[in-house]
């Protein structure tokens, strides 16, 4: 017996397995055989071969049917597949998925930032001046106001 990882890969054997009993045609056998040394490999794929011997004949079984002919038996392989989940992997994998999503979250809200602000400023200086009814200059939607105090810049617009 032996279970191996996808296509092939990654295999490990089972080692001596007990004799089965005598078993007549149609019977079953269960047994458990643990298998050590199986790396997780997401999908693994279990194989038991079996070949049939008869006291008799040892090397060579066969089958005599009712008309006393005989016929070698073929060999019997069965294959159960089952799932073997690396969490380790699984769990980098998530990590490094989790810093490269927050990497590019920061550099897109960054960005946006830098086009808000570019635009905000932008649109400060291009606003045309005119002059209201008292003949007071006026910027965009009231009168012009100047600060004493400048701008500090990279600060979103804030003042000191």
């Amino acid at each position: 017996m032996s279970v191996s990882g996808p296509f092939g890969w990654l295999r490990a054997d089972a080692g001596d397995i007990p004799a089965p009993p005598e078993l007549l045609p149609g019977g079953s056998w269960k047994v458990k055989v643990p298998v050590h040394g199986v790396a997780p490999g997401v999908t693994l794929a279990a194989t038991v071969p079996l070949t049939p011997l008869t006291p008799l004949t040892p090397l060579t079984p066969l089958l005599t049917d009712a008309s006393g002919s005989t016929t070698p038996l073929k060999a019997v392989r069965a294959t159960a597949h089952g799932w073997a989940v690396p969490w380790t992997l699984l769990l980098v994998v998530l990590l490094i998925a989790a810093v490269v999503g927050a990497f590019l979250l920061v550099r897109r809200n960054r960005a946006c930032g830098r086009l808000r602000e570019d635009a905000r400023v932008g649109g400060r200086r291009a606003a045309p001046a005119r002059t209201g009814a008292a003949g007071q200059l006026t910027g965009a939607g009231g009168p012009a106001r100047r600060s004493p105090v400048a701008a500090v810049p990279g600060r979103g617009g804030r003042r000191r």
